[in-house]
């Protein structure tokens, strides 16, 4: 993973070592921003409408998933602020100790100031670390300590992963006996049979899939749509 475009330049191989964790944190901790953010900053909101002596002390429960809001503003002339627009606002995930808080790049692109925010309202500073293009993930760095525990990054040798994936590929009368054997090797199963075409579902790791996918491009992939990772841990 290569940072840029960032005001403070990290190394190059430090930022490859977060790229698993990175990612295992942002599938686990977006995933509840959806739910977890709205139902705290909407009953954050109601409490907000209340009268003085009706309200209450917040509960932190954001906090708990180790969210925040982020809140930037685009340089003057930033290209980007076309597309957009100048103030942008989302969501960031705290993935350790020191304040480097996770979040979507378009969010921090050419950006002049960042702000993160907790479910109590309360503002912190943060700076800009860098962006990857690659995964479309950028990095940030609360100026001041954050009250919030970071999201646990685990290893992924602890993860039982699946994907499955449809595939449809031309056959003619002798491929059709070759693809029908490499499907039988992969424990791949065929689900719709046509003069010109099979469909076949296949079930497995990533390697498993992109290997068996490699094999039928050969023949032809008419089309192909997959689930993605579906993970559990092994213990």
């Amino acid at each position: 993973m290569h940072f840029k475009e960032a005001r403070y330049v990290m190394n190059s191989s430090a930022l490859r070592s977060w790229r698993s964790g990175l990612r295992a944190a942002a599938c686990i901790a977006f995933a509840v921003v959806g739910t977890g953010l709205a139902t705290a900053l909407g009953a954050q909101e109601n409490r907000d409408a209340a009268p003085p002596a009706a309200r209450a002390r917040p509960e932190v429960t954001v906090d708990a998933l180790s969210v925040v809001r982020v809140n930037s503003k685009a340089l003057a002339n930033a290209r980007s602020s076309r597309s957009l627009g100048p103030q942008r606002e989302g969501t960031g995930v705290v993935i350790d100790s020191e304040g480097l808080v996770l979040t979507i790049g378009y969010l921090i692109i050419e950006a002049e100031t960042v702000e993160l925010s907790t479910a109590d309202g309360k503002t912190y500073p943060a700076t800009v670390v860098g962006y990857d293009s690659a995964t479309g993930f950028g990095l940030l760095k609360s100026l001041r300590p954050l009250p919030i525990k970071p999201v646990q990054i685990g290893q992924s040798a602890g993860i039982g992963d699946r994907e499955l994936v449809l595939i449809k590929v031309n056959v003619d009368a002798k491929a059709r006996a070759e693809v029908m054997q490499i499907t039988d090797i992969f424990r791949a199963k065929i689900v719709d049979v046509q003069p010109k075409s099979l469909t076949i579902e296949i079930t497995g790791n990533e390697s498993k899939v992109e290997k068996f996918i490699t094999l039928m491009h050969q023949f032809g992939v008419v089309e192909l749509t997959r689930t993605g990772k579906a993970a559990l841990p092994r213990k």
